[in-house]
């Protein structure tokens, strides 16, 4: 009797101390899961006031954020040069290192897609000896306007020296550049708001990563600046939150792998949001619809979560589904229209 109540115990303790021992794994693993930000600003100008530029720029500061600013060399015809507001503020600001400088496009007013490769390549060149000048770059990164670009976009960039392109979620990743994609917006935005998001996602079990994009020009105003102070202070007291500059994403090796990983989660995942020949044909047939629908929703889910590999899985999937789903309808097709084929020539005869 005594052995049995011996064993018992036994088992009893091995079981708790198997229930400690797993429940302090996924405790271990939660605390290392991180939630890295980074932040763009885009538009940057001749027109962009230096005072209030700074006002935006104490609250980055504040909160030891190193946000990117993507300035536009030559916007409405007119050239950055030495003495500039704008231009003498960016100078100083980057040589204290509050902020990183990307060239965004070279005059802003049309998308580098509906552009030849011989003015894509002038433009890009013409930006380029115009940022170098001006605030000698470690490191050359470029901002599409609209965030729109195509393959004799990246060939050129490049052939011209560009290390980092800084587009939206979705770009096709490519070898030679690094792609860092903003996938949030600030405030409001086509892309939703990091504060909606964060609602979702704070309790994470993998490392998340968020590129959040800003208008100083049209989404800020001096109201504006509190909700700015308000998001990152929240943003802030959350232990598994890093705050990252694109320097940071950039020169730290670490990131390489992460950052190629997040890239091809997300472009897997904008071709089945946005991709014309999917939503043209296999979201008008009842069958496939349906599953695109569900399985679209779980991508998305995966990719908010920071399960990267598990978007890339399920749109594999999708695609052998969806491909043998069409190969097995079209047989039916061609089936049905041969009987008929068939029976309409038996009538004749």
């Amino acid at each position: 009797m005594k052995n049995m109540k011996a064993h018992k115990i036994i088992k009893i303790i091995i079981i708790i101390i198997q229930l400690l021992f797993f429940s302090s794994v996924l405790f271990i693993q939660k605390l290392e899961a991180k939630i890295y930000i980074a932040f763009r600003n885009d538009d940057i100008s001749y027109l962009s006031d230096p005072k209030f530029e700074y006002e935006v720029l104490k609250i980055f500061r504040k909160y030891n954020i190193r946000p990117l600013y993507a300035v536009i060399p030559a916007h409405n015809g007119n050239i950055l040069r030495y003495g500039m507001p704008i231009v003498d503020a960016l100078r100083l600001w980057y040589s204290r290192g509050w902020v990183d400088i990307a060239m965004h496009g070279y005059s802003h007013k049309n998308k580098f897609s509906d552009l030849s490769y011989d003015e894509q390549l002038k433009r890009i060149k013409a930006g380029k000896e115009i940022i170098v000048k001006l605030f000698s770059v470690d490191t050359l990164i470029f901002v599409p306007p609209w965030n729109s670009v195509n393959k004799n976009t990246i060939k050129i960039l490049e052939k011209t020296g560009f290390k980092v392109f800084s587009g939206y979620l979705g770009e096709k990743p490519i070898n030679g550049i690094k792609f860092i994609n903003c996938n949030i917006n600030l405030f409001e935005g086509p892309l939703g708001s990091i504060e909606s998001l964060f609602l979702e996602i704070s309790d994470v079990k993998n490392d998340v990563f968020l590129v959040v994009l800003f208008h100083t020009s049209y989404d800020f105003n001096k109201n504006s600046l509190q909700m700015l102070n308000d998001l990152l202070r929240h943003l802030s007291t959350y232990d598994n939150v890093i705050f990252c500059s694109f320097s940071d994403l950039i020169k730290n090796e670490k990131y390489i792998d992460y950052l190629e990983k997040v890239n091809r989660a997300g472009y897997h995942l904008k071709i089945l949001q946005k991709n014309k020949y999917i939503r043209k044909i296999a979201l008008r047939l009842p069958v496939i619809s349906e599953y695109l629908i569900q399985q679209t929703k779980l991508a998305e889910e995966h990719y908010w979560k920071g399960n990267y590999e598990d978007v890339n899985k399920t749109y594999i999937e999708i695609l052998i589904r969806v491909w043998v789903i069409l190969f097995l309808f079209i047989i039916i097709l061609i089936s049905i229209i041969t009987m008929l084929y068939k029976k309409l020539r038996s009538k004749r005869k």
